[in-house]
């Protein structure tokens, strides 16, 4: 499923808005955010990356691992 520029754009409101509302203060200049997701998110986690940016706060993105580096993680990790 693809998503308009404008639709993209709803979501990244709609992920901001929930940013501010669960937290106790306010998001502050230069404040570090985690944004996680998955390779299907990619155009949103930009777009919202750069909101972000804009807004003066410093994301950090990163993506979740494919379920085969799952798998390998969990059958070829060491259990010592």
């Amino acid at each position: 499923m693809t998503f308009t520029e404008e639709r993209i754009e709803k979501y990244c409101d709609v992920l901001l808005w929930a940013l501010k509302t669960a937290r106790k203060g306010p998001c502050r200049k230069n404040e570090i955010i985690m944004i996680r997701y998955e390779l299907p998110a990619l155009r949103l986690a930009e777009a919202l990356q750069a909101r972000l940016l804009d807004a003066g706060m410093n994301p950090v993105l990163r993506v979740g691992l494919t379920p085969r580096m799952e798998k390998q993680f969990f059958v070829k990790a060491n259990q010592k």
